[in-house]
């Protein structure tokens, strides 16, 4: 993955800054044994095991689409609970 500043590409070593802006939560369900993809942890602000196969993620709004997409063509495909901003209690 690369980044561009100060007018020049850098490869990008480490997780990418967390996007400032609006925040979504994404409650997902996995299926048995599968563990979360690896470009939804790129994707997400923050992750959070709430039980065996289940997931809350933070993720900037701007970016949920990209994780939804991730989520939902994996194989074996995840579970999307729900989708929602953080405060609101779902």
């Amino acid at each position: 993955v690369y980044t561009v500043r100060d007018g020049t590409l850098h490869r990008r070593t480490g997780p990418a800054p967390a996007a400032a802006g609006p925040r979504v939560v994404v409650r997902v369900q996995g299926p048995p044994g599968a563990a979360l993809p690896a470009d939804a942890y790129r994707t997400a602000a923050s992750v959070e095991e709430t039980g065996p196969g289940s997931h809350t993620i933070g993720v900037p709004a701007s970016h949920s689409d990209v994780l939804l997409r991730t989520l939902l063509t994996a194989r074996p495909p995840w579970h999307v609970v729900s989708v929602h901003a953080p405060e609101d209690p779902r």
